[in-house]
């Protein structure tokens, strides 16, 4: 499983970094939640999806953002099909200059292949300290 789950955000990596929205929602099975501080939204198709990380990729590129890279994963079975998955990403400028680091958990469903239900964002460090 932790090698499935690692595919997920490795791909999720490479897909965000080059802000390809189509490749970074494949990821995702929607309808799926974003939680974050400011409230919680429901992402119940393609054209959502995009009005939501727009935005966020607009402001990356006008940041010089050149990559995304994450880090202290770690990922719990739920049983019938359910993961979570906590982890730090940094986004990176092209000069490797941290543009801003978060937090976020994750559950995840397979159907067959893992995708992601829920994303939660949060500060750094206070992602769920899960083991297999």
């Amino acid at each position: 499983m932790e090698q499935a789950l690692r595919a997920v955000f490795d791909e999720l990596a490479s897909a965000f970094s080059a802000l390809d929205l189509a490749r970074f929602r494949a990821l995702y099975a929607l309808p799926a939640q974003v939680v974050m501080e400011g409230g919680t939204v429901a992402v119940t198709d393609a054209a959502g999806f995009e009005q939501f990380f727009l935005p966020l990729a607009a402001r990356l590129r006008e940041a010089g953002f050149a990559r995304s890279v994450y880090s202290d994963f770690a990922y719990r079975d739920l049983g019938a099909g359910l993961a979570l998955a906590s982890m730090l990403w940094r986004r990176l400028a092209a000069d490797g200059r941290v543009i801003e680091t978060l937090g976020a958990t994750y559950v995840l469903r397979q159907t067959p292949d893992w995708r992601i239900v829920t994303l939660i964002g949060h500060a750094p460090g206070r992602g769920v300290a899960v083991q297999a």
